[in-house]
């Protein structure tokens, strides 16, 4: 069963990764040609439009600020007061990802957070930089329906399938109310495992059986783990079913062997009956010869 849910799990992940990793690396291509038009405005422009434009499946916005994180070329054409979610502001200097962008001046993304519709994005925010000096962030707010439709696609009695970010909290959860209270979950050895960027499987404290792999390079962990008794519920059908076969098999072979014995015995019983029969006529026949007198004999 763990094998099975490892297998699983690991499938999931690897989608999820290639499905995260992209719009990371079309921000951080497109970052990198902003760089080096960097006093050429309408050229972002058409960088940040022509992204939006070949993968509208993808990102909701994109949007360029610069280092005091004021807003400097937006995808959404709608007034920033009118616009849903982080990509709205026209001050970034707030949001934790940019902060960390400017700090460590790597790729940052955003816990999970929801639009009004309640439909759930992450933020990735990359640096733009120009002979290797910092020179503004591009934000891209990203569509997460393709992770809820992938761990929804994970169809399990009972079974609870969540993602956590790099400190543990949950970012989707197949109880979507588990999502929205921030729960972390490193109180689960599993959860603690995949944050140490393990991948495997385990029987958490004999309640649940746990599969857990790594989501790279963003450190987040994918988890999905099922009652025991649930997940042992086929063994244990197949157990029960072992058992009437065994039986119903013990019964056939006796009747078997009282058939067959009764098939095999039958003609010695006859044999011995005829036999018994003509040793008894013989005996008769004996005492009646013994009976008469003697001269009657001569």
């Amino acid at each position: 069963v763990l094998r099975d849910y490892e297998h699983i799990t690991s499938q999931a992940a690897n989608d999820l990764s290639d499905f995260i990793n992209k719009p990371r690396d079309i921000l951080v291509s497109g970052a990198g040609i902003m760089g080096a038009v960097l006093h050429e405005p309408e050229a972002r422009k058409f960088i940040i439009y022509q992204s939006i434009s070949d993968y509208p499946t993808i990102f909701e916005r994109i949007t360029l600020a610069g280092l005091d994180g004021r807003m400097m070329v937006s995808s959404d054409l709608r007034s920033p007061e009118y616009s849903e979610g982080v990509a709205g502001l026209n001050d970034y200097s707030g949001l934790v990802v940019f902060r960390d962008v400017i700090k460590t001046r790597r790729p940052a993304v955003s816990p999970v957070y929801f639009s009004a519709e309640r439909v759930p994005y992450i933020a990735i925010a990359v640096p733009v930089s120009r002979l290797n000096e910092l020179t503004g962030v591009v934000i891209g707010e990203v569509k997460l329906n393709h992770i809820w439709k992938t761990l929804s696609g994970i169809k399990l009695d009972q079974a609870e399938v969540f993602l956590v970010d790099e400190s543990g909290y949950v970012l989707v959860h197949s109880e979507e109310k588990r999502v929205y209270r921030g729960e972390n979950m490193t109180g689960s050895g599993a959860v603690r495992s995949v944050l140490k960027g393990l991948a495997g499987s385990m029987d958490e404290d004999s309640r649940w059986l746990t599969a857990y792999a790594p989501i790279k390079p963003f450190g987040w962990g994918l988890i999905i783990r099922q009652d025991v008794r649930t997940a042992y519920a086929f063994a244990y059908r197949m157990q029960s079913t072992a058992a009437v076969i065994i039986a119903a098999a013990i019964i056939m072979a006796l009747l078997l062997s009282l058939m067959l014995a009764r098939w095999i015995t039958r003609p010695v019983m006859n044999l011995t009956a005829v036999t018994e029969k003509v040793a008894g006529g013989a005996g008769r026949v004996a005492g009646r010869v013994g009976a008469q007198p003697v001269g009657e004999l001569g």
